[in-house]
């Protein structure tokens, strides 16, 4: 287990509460808290996103698996920042589609068994981009885009596509990032075995500052997985 930067319950509600106040102040927050306001009648197509996941299962059933994990670890995170449930909501949503760029990778790729070339690493680099193209047509769902958009963004500005850093990566980004990596880094796929808990709990700890926002990696370590028998959400 990690055993540096233990986060208490108390100490994650202030974590929570400057998050709230620092990232609705983004042009970001403002799509999100429009969608959020949509009618009920709007917000209830959750076939939509099952249509989408079941299209990638398709194509990439280790993908669409890991899509299913990080909605429901992005789900538990938001609800450790004591978000509303409708914002739990719309974060799970987050990280369900994370990955639906991937619809247009080709399959070979996806479950390419060994290591990928630098062309093919470039393609598979477009799928936020591509992602958010995807699903810019669905009204009720622009809420998602900044997620999908950016969840490979770094805290240290390093990550892709646009560079961006700190806490100008919107807040359900940087959720949905940490969570993909622990997922990514626990889960077998077709070029590498799952990594033990422990191991990838160390290198979330290492990546606070650098890959992650230091606040919700504590808060993710300490409250999220803590919670979880073995430390992960199993596969099904």
């Amino acid at each position: 287990m990690v055993g540096s930067g233990f986060c208490t319950t108390a100490g994650s509600k202030q974590m929570a509460l400057r998050h709230r106040k620092c990232e609705w102040k983004q042009p970001a927050a403002t799509l999100v808290r429009d969608a959020l306001a949509l009618p009920k009648a709007l917000i209830g197509r959750e076939e939509t996103i099952s249509a989408l996941l079941n299209a990638l299962a398709s194509k990439s059933p280790h993908t669409a698996a890991h899509c299913n994990r990080v909605g429901a670890y992005a789900a538990r995170l938001a609800s450790a920042l004591d978000f509303p449930e409708a914002r739990v909501k719309h974060v799970e949503r987050c990280g369900l589609l994370h990955d639906v760029g991937k619809l247009a990778i080709p399959e070979d790729l996806l479950e390419k068994p060994g290591r990928l070339t630098c062309d093919e690493w470039d393609l598979i680099k477009l799928h936020p981009v591509i992602g958010a193209s995807v699903l810019r047509n669905i009204p009720w769902l622009a809420a998602t885009l900044p997620a999908v958009a950016m969840h490979h963004e770094r805290w240290d500005g390093q990550g892709y596509p646009y560079g961006v850093a700190g806490e100008a990566i919107p807040l359900e980004a940087r959720i949905v990032a940490v969570c993909d990596a622990y997922d990514t880094m626990t889960s077998e796929r077709p070029y590498k075995s799952p990594m033990r808990a422990e191991e990838a709990m160390a290198r979330i700890q290492e990546g606070a500052n650098a890959h992650f926002d230091p606040d919700l990696v504590q808060i993710f370590l300490h409250e999220v997985l803590a919670a979880l028998p073995h430390g992960r959400i199993l596969p099904v």
